[in-house]
């Protein structure tokens, strides 16, 4: 069978990198665009069967590409995934997308969607969301691959304030903690190993991570596809992975930055995840895909007294 065509839509270059070498190896045909101006004219030559949609993007943004394709290309099935926004939300479902996605969309999910959209002739059936009971909360382990310890203990003590009134939740939907077990791994090989032994529910890994299990002097740093890739094919899979951007880090310009004899700073350097976005809205980001993927996998405890 042909391969069928995906377009990636994105200003994140290292996020349409992560796809399109994650999907590609899943079979598709992948092809990237980095602007609206420039998906509309893939679009055209191209006619991909589907289409992975930003909305955030300067000049031409995703809502007016979701609204011409969707005009002009009726066939062309799009998945919006989008930072969190009730009015790109909103957009999407005037203009008929078939899916959507707040970012960091998780990739079990994702990939189900695809393969959902692309098979219409025998679709499987998709897991219905249950409502939590009052007084029950999200109760889950959580793994984190790839991350500095600070930035883990970060993650941590701002998942615990949700809810204490430090934190505010932009939707107003989620207002309390969940019950986490949180645990780290830096290697591939630690973190295979925790699959194993800890059985996390959700993993989260950064679109680029330092590879350190070789011991090299200076950290080895790899895209996670590969890593993202095994980790779902494990027979200790969790239920989804996170792959998380945020980071300006780019490695190809710190090469030739030391190609050129100038040490990576600013930019090139990667800054804690945790910090690289506001931490209020970080925060509030995680707690509500976990609560969302909670309630769909019935991961739910009482909550706890204070």
């Amino acid at each position: 069978m042909e391969a069928q065509n995906v377009l990636i839509v994105d200003d994140d270059k290292h996020l349409t990198e992560f796809f399109h070498k994650f999907f590609s190896k899943r079979g598709y045909q992948m092809h990237v665009a980095l602007s609206g101006e420039e998906a509309l004219k893939t679009v055209e030559q191209k006619q991909p069967a589907l289409m992975l949609l930003d909305m955030r993007m300067p000049g031409v943004d995703g809502v007016q590409v979701l609204k011409t394709v969707k005009e002009q290309y009726p066939k062309v099935k799009v998945i919006v995934i989008t930072s969190y926004d009730e009015e790109y939300k909103k957009a999407a479902n005037q203009y008929h997308a078939d899916a959507f996605f707040a970012k960091p969309a998780g990739m079990v999910e994702l990939t189900g969607a695809i393969e959902r959209l692309l098979q219409p002739d025998d679709p499987p059936e998709q897991a219905a969301v249950l409502d939590a009971p009052p007084g029950m909360v999200p109760k889950a382990k959580l793994l984190f691959i790839g991350f500095d310890r600070a930035s883990v203990f970060s993650a941590e003590a701002a998942l615990h304030q949700i809810g204490t009134g430090s934190l505010e939740d932009e939707t107003k939907d989620y207002p309390d903690a969940g019950v986490y077990e949180m645990d780290e791994a830096s290697t591939r090989k630690n973190a295979l190993e925790k699959l194993k032994e800890q059985r996390p529910d959700f993993v989260f890994i950064p679109i680029w991570w330092d590879d350190t299990e070789h011991g090299f002097i200076e950290p080895h740093r790899i895209i996670a596809s590969d890593l993202v890739a095994e980790i779902l094919s494990s027979k200790y899979a969790p239920k989804d992975v996170f792959v998380l951007s945020g980071s300006h880090w780019d490695p190809q310009e710190a090469r030739t930055q030391k190609d050129k004899g100038v040490e990576a700073g600013g930019s090139l350097v990667e800054e804690p995840f945790w910090l690289s976005e506001d931490f209020e809205k970080q925060s509030t980001k995680i707690n509500r895909i976990l609560w969302e993927k909670c309630k769909k996998f019935g991961l739910m405890a009482k909550r706890p007294k204070p």
